[in-house]
């Protein structure tokens, strides 16, 4: 008898990963993201949503010369959860606020860069890292290495959409 093995390998797609700890709102480094690699970073009609109805504020770009798809997306999501079981605020009102990240493993991200090519042809990332570098408000950037994700079914947004 023959025994078939199903393996989740047919799911990688070729892509990059950095992640890019900053101070700035998503929309400013979506911005200077733009200008300095020549980008047209935009807001989608919907952004990423995560855990039953938690958004996360996305921005995407597809360069056609190079059949590339790119992905801002923020990495962190707080949601304000009425709750009877909290203690009170000062108004009165019980509220907790909760935090969801697309990444848990990587809590303190605040940004993710992610870069998707269906075909394998990957531009250079240490040099896309090189110029992220110099952008103002940026603390640091590096590449995440995707293999040793756990939660790396959160990154299958958008991909060659």
């Amino acid at each position: 008898m023959t025994v078939y093995k199903l393996t989740d390998d047919f799911f990688d797609d070729s892509y990059a990963l950095i992640a890019i700890h900053s101070s700035l709102d998503s929309y400013r480094l979506a911005y200077f993201l733009n200008g300095l690699l020549g980008l047209q970073l935009h807001r989608p009609r919907k952004d990423l949503v995560l855990y039953d109805r938690v958004t996360f504020e996305t921005y995407q770009a597809y360069e056609k010369r190079s059949d590339l798809q790119w992905h801002l997306v923020a990495n962190k999501a707080s949601v304000v959860q009425k709750s009877r079981e909290v203690v009170p605020d000062m108004f009165g009102g019980p509220v907790a606020e909760r935090t969801y990240y697309v990444l848990p493993e990587y809590p303190k991200v605040d940004h993710l860069l992610k870069i998707d090519d269906g075909e394998g042809g990957m531009p250079p990332v240490l040099d896309i890292l090189k110029k992220i570098k110099h952008l103002p408000g940026l603390i640091t950037a590096y590449e995440v290495d995707t293999d040793r994700l756990k939660s790396k079914d959160n990154l299958i947004f958008l991909a060659n959409a």
